[in-house]
C-alpha cells in the first residue's frame, strides 16, 4: 500500500528521540515526526494526539509498530469510505475488495466494525434497498 509507505519514511527505521513535531509544509492537517533530524512519519494531528506522541519521546520499535498500525487503519478507512461513496456495498464485498489490496485482515475487520458502528455499513439496509 503506497500510502502507508509514503507516511512512514526511511528514517522510521532508526531509533532515537523525537526531536520535534512540525506541520507538514503542504498540508496543515498533517504533522511530521522528526527523529535525529530526519522525518520518520507523517501523521494527521488527530493521530498524533491519539498516539500521545510528543517531542523528546523515545522513537523505538514499539512506537514505530503503533504508528504503522494507526497509519494502516487510516489508509484502509479512507479506501473503504471512497468505495462506499461511489455506491453501497455489503460488508462481505467491501471486505473482499479491501483484502484484495493486500491489507491485513484484522485491520480491515476493525475498520469495518468502526464503519458499521458509525452507520456507514449496514447490510440489512442494503438488502432492503435492493
Amino acid at each position: 500500500m503506497s500510502n502507508i509507505r509514503s507516511r512512514l519514511l526511511a528514517a522510521a527505521e532508526t531509533d532515537g528521540r523525537i526531536d520535534r513535531i512540525e506541520p507538514h509544509p503542504r498540508d496543515p492537517n498533517f504533522r511530521r515526526i522528526i527523529v535525529s533530524e530526519r522525518a520518520a512519519a507523517q501523521l494527521t494531528s488527530a493521530e498524533v494526539d491519539e498516539l500521545a506522541i510528543e517531542a523528546g519521546q523515545r522513537w523505538n520499535a514499539t512506537l514505530r509498530r503503533r504508528v504503522e498500525r494507526t497509519v494502516a487503519r487510516s489508509v484502509i478507512q479512507a479506501k473503504a469510505m471512497s468505495m462506499l461513496g461511489r455506491r453501497a456495498l455489503s460488508r462481505a464485498v467491501l471486505r473482499d475488495r479491501l483484502l484484495g489490496d493486500a491489507a491485513d485482515a484484522e485491520t480491515v475487520d476493525t475498520v469495518l466494525d468502526d464503519l458499521a458502528d458509525a452507520g456507514w455499513l449496514d447490510d440489512a439496509t442494503l438488502a432492503d434497498a435492493v
